[in-house]
């Protein structure tokens, strides 16, 4: 029978898991009065600089005001 491995130390440490934000009742509430998507018919998210829908994909700047596909 051979002898037991001396256990791996690890030099690097581990990886930081990513931490979820608590969203508010009431910003939840009223994130259903944000624009509607106008292909899937879903609502969409506000961003600093656009407007996203998360199903397809599109997103509506601010600034210039015109769609982009973005893959």
């Amino acid at each position: 029978m051979g002898k037991k491995h001396k256990k791996k130390v690890y030099t690097t440490p581990k990886k930081t898991k990513h931490i979820h934000k608590k969203q508010s009742v009431e910003n939840f509430i009223s994130s259903f009065n944000n624009l509607k998507c106008e292909k899937c018919n879903s609502i969409m998210a506000n961003h600093d600089n656009r407007i996203y829908c998360g199903k397809c994909c599109i997103s509506i700047f601010y600034k210039s005001y015109s769609e982009e596909n973005i893959y």
